[in-house]
């Protein structure tokens, strides 16, 4: 019958003509000369067996080779040979990303780490990331506290940014640390995907965690030569050791000086 051609519904017969099938027997009519017979009950079986095969071999923290088979909002399923297993969205990759396209494509071939293997519910779960270096482990072997670094402004907090310094390995930059003048917000000087440098000043490897600072990497602003009144000093007046305070005290004594020298001359 059409609808034991095969597991998917069949409209073409035609495909199947000089091709040799595996079948299981539904039904023998000897007195009717009748055999009934099914393509589709017998890849179901096949699939089974493989599937029972398949989970029998499969070991929690090994890595397999794999297709993905399709795609869903929430991760990605691999075919790892009769039996598909599934990737969520945050075991695909180390870095961020907004859906599992971003990633993988049906039919791409792969290498996924197994999570968890339930034979009961023939559910595996997956880990492509996991399958490969992990890129905050490298990232500490390379870089240490003081270091200059180069990277990406991937997204801004209310009180921090956090900047890529490498795929997969973020860090955060506080406001406190952005610029040596005060920082509202880091809306006002930073914004995503801007290029930034900044020095490493602290690096926990356990907790996965590096701060960064912007304002480390800044010059002092300069010292002005004014003083407060806003009158710019002379170096006699620099280099006579004499206070601030002297120093217009001596200046205010000189033009009254002038003044009474004035009127006696008028």
């Amino acid at each position: 019958p059409a609808s034991h051609a095969d597991i998917r519904p069949v409209r073409d017969l035609s495909e199947f003509i000089g091709e040799e099938l595996n079948l299981k027997v539904l039904e023998v009519d000897k007195s009717r000369r009748k055999v009934v017979l099914s393509r589709k009950k017998a890849e179901e079986e096949l699939r089974r067996k493989s599937k029972e095969d398949t989970l029998k071999k499969l070991t929690e923290g090994s890595i397999v080779s794999g297709t993905v088979a399709r795609l869903t909002p929430f991760g990605a399923f691999v075919n790892l040979g009769g039996v598909d297993g599934l990737v969520h969205i945050s075991e695909l990759s180390w870095s961020r990303i907004k859906q599992p396209s971003d990633v993988v494509q049906p039919g791409q071939k792969v290498d996924v780490l197994i999570l968890k293997v339930d034979p009961e519910l023939n559910r595996i779960s997956l880990s492509l990331r996991q399958a490969a270096p992990d890129p905050w482990l490298m990232a500490c072997d390379k870089h240490k506290v003081g270091d200059v670094v180069k990277g990406r402004i991937t997204r801004l907090a209310s009180k921090y940014a956090f900047m890529e310094i490498m795929p997969g390995v973020e860090g955060l930059i506080p406001v406190s640390e952005m610029d040596r003048s005060h920082v509202n917000r880091p809306s006002d000087i930073l914004k995503p995907d801007q290029e930034v440098q900044a020095e490493i000043i602290d690096l926990d490897r356990e907790k996965r965690r590096m701060t960064l600072s912007l304002k480390r990497l800044q010059q002092p602003a300069a010292r002005s030569n004014e003083n407060n009144s806003g009158r710019r000093v002379s170096h006699d007046e620099r280099g006579s050791g004499n206070s601030i305070g002297e120093i217009l005290a001596s200046k205010m004594g000189k033009d009254k000086l002038n003044n009474i020298t004035k009127n006696e001359e008028a």
